[in-house]
């Protein structure tokens, strides 16, 4: 395992018992905001998922909480590299007040603007698929999905399904080995 991979793992991996949000129970946790928050870790992280964001993209968002640090260090590292991103974040539930709305950030956007759903970890797929036709319902045009770590339990397939392709930066055997 390289050091960066190393530095990484020792941040955000966990072995217990855990309930994840897709409901289901695991022996191990990976906890990228761990990671997003350290400086070095978020810094590993946001410059690899800024090189792998396709050149058409004019932005990037995802599901809060998860994706928040992620979606907003990869835009303050864009504008670094002289290629500025937008971005927004998708509620789970509309805001009950003031604008009613799913998606905060939207009026950055002109409709039909392509951006990239971003994600801190997959299990399932469903989380992000739900980031990518909410961002479809308001006029967005999401034409990649990123998300920093898969953990190699159905994800990929699950987006595959629905006719999409999910990247990862990393899966969850490019950590541990032999844990179920």
């Amino acid at each position: 395992m390289n050091k960066k991979n190393e530095f990484l793992k020792n941040l955000s991996f966990k072995e217990g018992n855990f309930k994840l949000s897709s409901g289901i129970f695991s022996n191990f946790y990976f906890d990228i905001k761990k990671s997003l928050l350290n400086g070095k870790g978020n810094f590993y992280i946001t410059t690899s998922i800024y090189h792998m964001l396709d050149i058409r993209v004019i932005g990037i968002g995802g599901m809060e909480l998860g994706a928040v640090p992620l979606i907003s260090s990869v835009s303050f590292w864009s504008y670094q590299m002289d290629n500025p991103l937008n971005s927004f974040i998708i509620r789970k539930k509309p805001k009950e007040y003031g604008t009613s709305q799913y998606i905060e950030g939207l009026e950055n956007f002109s409709e039909n603007s392509k951006v990239a759903i971003l994600e801190d970890v997959t299990t399932t797929g469903k989380s992000i698929l739900t980031a990518y036709e909410r961002a479809q319902q308001c006029g967005l045009n999401p034409i990649q999905l990123i998300t920093v770590l898969d953990r190699e339990e159905g994800a990929v397939e699950y987006i595959d399904n629905h006719g999409l392709n999910l990247e990862y930066l990393y899966k969850k055997s490019d950590f541990i080995k032999g844990v179920k």
